[in-house]
């Protein structure tokens, strides 16, 4: 009865050898830099192994600078609401939304309550519009309530005056009172 020989393909060479002949293969290369072939192919190592490190050559991209001037403490702060900006006659709607790992985002609103599109901006455009909002946030949200007489934070129809003088319906200003939103 003859025995199986078992084989594998040589990484070195790419022939399928029988596996004495792969570890030989395996220990002329990697000698003096590597761990034991049989390390390798007969099973895992009880202990880490030291592997040698490549040089791929990369490297990673440079970060572009920070913009000047912006208040990232602020920036982070904002809570997730519509909020509104003038520059001169021109009035503009955004939504900020807050990620579940705080990151901000911010999208361009056209349209009118109920029926918004948001619209995707540059990166250039949401950092100067986030830096502008948190110079003033209640402002700006208090701008959007007034101009669509809705809510800041979930665009419903503000019904009673305390609520269009807050910018917030009372169902949102008691959420936001709990979670201890300062500017409010």
């Amino acid at each position: 009865m003859a025995t199986k020989v078992s084989t594998a393909r040589c990484g070195h060479c790419g022939e399928v050898l029988p596996i004495p002949e792969v570890k030989a293969h395996f220990a002329a290369k990697y000698a003096a830099t590597g761990p034991a072939p049989e390390d390798i192919i007969d099973a895992a190592p009880a202990a880490p192994v030291a592997v040698p490190l490549i040089d791929s050559g990369f490297t990673p991209k440079a970060t572009a600078p920070e913009p000047a001037g912006l208040d990232w403490a602020a920036i982070k702060a904002l809570p997730a609401a519509r909020y509104a900006t003038t520059e001169g006659e021109k009035v503009e709607f955004w939504r900020v939304e807050v990620s579940e790992q705080g990151m901000r985002f911010i999208t361009k609103l056209i349209g009118a309550p109920g029926d918004f599109r948001k619209v995707r901006v540059t990166k250039a455009t949401q950092v100067a519009v986030l830096n502008e909002i948190a110079q003033d946030p209640a402002a700006a949200m208090k701008a959007f309530a007034d101009h669509f007489t809705a809510c800041g934070r979930c665009c419903s129809p503000l019904t009673d005056e305390v609520s269009r003088e807050r910018g917030l319906g009372p169902d949102c200003f008691g959420y936001w009172t709990a979670d201890g939103i300062g500017w409010i």
